[in-house]
């Protein structure tokens, strides 16, 4: 394997700074060292030798010390929400308006960070996303909930926590995540606003299907999905959030081995499907393609990857590259899965390499993509491949 330039440890430092957005007089006077000395660190004109000023710069920015004195390590932690953001994100959700009562938001504040971080969701920049989210959970809920805007300013507060929940059962922090999908369901259930109670039950039904309530989150959703019927006529989002928690219940579905209800499920959101046009992108993401997405992945879940594979036959390659990054790279993840199930190894790992195109952070950071990548790793026509052994090594997963 060729040798990799050793990244200066000072360089290391800056990032790890900026990327837990510590000023250099912050950081400096959490080591007890003066600002200039942490400037000539940073830019590698003051050799940093001391192990005990490392362990010190190391605690201050909450990494384990050999993040900044390995390259390696740090390359593939760029990759991964680590547990400093988690901690960041189960602490904002500690938030209440009675710490602060006097502290309040604008809409124009917030809403630019919060369409900022759903962007990065969609294109898999998970570690955007674990860096600002925090900040945005306590801004969402500084924000005044009653007067004119109260409906616009539930859906903001739904729209975050229910980042935070994806993020949560993303990297799988299932009961933090339904603390967040929790608190978007009050959210939604208060404004009186079926709209922001629908896209919270998005979460609030995924969290349940994480946290050993499999049946309820069906029963939350399909009934969720009926309540937006009467909408579909006023509401423009309305029948693809229908069709999103119709998914979402197949899926679950699926995990149970329940193949009957799964299909009656998917058979339900693909005749929504068919009345939403793929030229103009929904919100949700919902159409046709989506709907081929979810079907291959419920058919994986059911062990029936040959299902699976002539499923993801009959979706146009154009249809996959017009679906963000984070779709495009999880359903390719799910027909590596199918592969690797019928025996077809190396045609997985392609699989595999076209996720880690779309979004690295996808492959590379997220605990269920690592258990396929030591999966092929184990396998004799994978295992010494260089492209594979390349990507475990700069995802930090052992080859």
């Amino acid at each position: 394997m060729a040798q990799r330039e050793v990244e200066p440890i000072g360089a290391r430092v800056r990032y790890w700074r900026q990327r837990r957005m510590l000023s250099r007089p912050q950081l400096a006077s959490l080591v007890d060292r003066s600002v200039s000395w942490l400037e000539k660190v940073e830019a590698g004109e003051r050799p940093l030798h001391n192990l005990e000023v490392i362990e010190r710069l190391a605690t201050a920015l909450s990494v384990e010390t050999a993040l900044l004195v390995d390259g390696g390590a740090t390359r593939a932690a760029q990759v991964r929400v680590d547990a400093a953001e988690i901690t960041g994100i189960r602490d904002a959700l500690a938030w209440y308006p009675v710490t602060d009562p006097d502290h309040g938001r604008s809409l124009d504040e917030v809403v630019p960070v919060l369409d900022r971080l759903g962007a990065a969701w969609l294109e898999s920049e998970f570690v955007t996303v674990g860096r600002y989210l925090p900040g945005l959970l306590v801004a969402v809920q500084q924000l005044h909930a009653d007067g004119a805007d109260s409906v616009v300013v539930a859906r903001v507060q739904v729209k975050a926590f229910r980042l935070a929940c994806s993020m949560l059962l993303k990297y799988r922090h299932h009961e933090l995540a339904w603390l967040a999908a929790d608190r978007a369901m009050a959210v939604g259930d208060r404004s009186g606003d079926d709209m922001a109670l629908a896209r919270a039950t998005r979460s609030v039904a995924r969290a349940l299907s994480h946290n050993g309530q499999s049946l309820r989150s069906i029963r939350t959703a399909v009934a969720m999905a009926d309540r937006l019927v009467p909408l579909t006529s006023v509401e423009e989002e309305a029948l693809p959030l229908r069709g999103m928690l119709l998914l979402a219940a197949q899926i679950t579905a699926a995990n149970l081995g329940d193949a009957d209800t799964a299909r009656e499920l998917h058979l339900a959101a693909a005749a929504l499907a068919r009345g939403v046009s793929e030229t103009r992108r929904h919100e949700t993401q919902f159409g046709p393609t989506n709907v081929a997405f979810h079907r291959v992945a419920a058919l994986v879940r059911l062990r029936e990857p040959a299902d699976a594979l002539a499923v993801g036959r009959t979706v146009s390659p154009q249809a996959v590259t017009t679906m963000p990054a984070e779709r495009r790279a999880t359903y390719f993840l799910d027909l590596a899965e199918a592969l690797l199930a019928i025996g077809r190894p190396s045609a997985a790992l392609g699989r595999l390499l076209d996720a880690d195109a779309s979004a690295p952070q996808e492959v590379r950071g997220r605990p269920q993509s690592a258990d396929l990548v030591r999966r092929l790793l184990s396998t004799r026509e994978c295992g010494r491949d260089e492209r594979l052994r390349n990507l475990a090594d700069e995802a930090g997963i052992a080859a």
